[in-house]
């Protein structure tokens, strides 16, 4: 009885599946080559899709919750997908992914981006129901132009030095103020010389 007993609990335990590692199957490797068909054209069902890089060490981290989440929302209405920017950096470029891992939810081909603690709970309540909540943006089929990636990393440094000022690291923030400095003084100079060489030519067009 003891024997049988072991037996049972021996083969439960080996038979329990891992909702990690069977979620991955639930999460389908998007490229730019069938983005376009699966996911924006893709009507009834909603795709929720993350994009990250294998280097980054956040998404390594992510990467088991967004995998439980696959295997546990299996049967709902909403397909799980990834895209590695790494080797599809022109789909990313499209997509204007500026940081991994970056979660967007598409649905009725329109996307919405995923902001906030990213757990399991927060990201399902997102690509359920928050999502409505956010305006849809209309999915991007070129890349961005040069201002526009020009006002893109002004935006994403800006972002980086606020950060750094409402930290406690003294050291960084002295850093960052001393570089603000050199980069105001370096822009300053620039527009003076420009201003001093229109002048002087202005001034020889005059005695000419």
């Amino acid at each position: 009885m003891r024997v049988l007993l072991l037996s049972l609990i021996i083969q439960a335990t080996f038979s329990q599946v891992n909702p990690v590692e069977e979620g991955e199957k639930s999460v389908q490797q998007l490229t730019k080559d069938n983005f376009e068909e699966i996911v924006n054209k893709g009507k009834t069902r909603g795709w929720l899709v993350t994009f990250s890089t294998p280097s980054c060490g956040h998404c390594v981290r992510f990467k088991p919750t967004f995998q439980k989440l696959a295997f546990d929302k299996k049967e709902t209405n909403v397909n799980f997908g990834n895209v590695n920017c790494s080797t599809n950096h022109d789909l990313c470029a499209i997509m204007r992914v500026h940081a991994y891992p970056t979660i967007l939810f598409f649905k009725d081909e329109k996307f919405y981006k995923f902001e906030g603690e990213r757990s399991e709970k927060n990201i399902w309540d997102f690509a359920n129901v928050g999502y409505k909540n956010n305006a849809g943006q209309n999915i991007h089929t070129a890349p961005p132009s040069f201002l526009e990636n020009a006002f893109n990393t002004l935006e994403i440094v800006s972002k980086e030095i606020k950060g750094i000022y409402q930290s406690n690291s003294m050291v960084l923030k002295g850093l960052v103020s001393v570089f603000l400095l050199i980069f105001a003084f370096m822009i300053l100079s620039i527009i003076g010389l420009c201003f001093s060489i229109f002048c002087s030519r202005k001034q020889k067009s005059k005695e000419d």
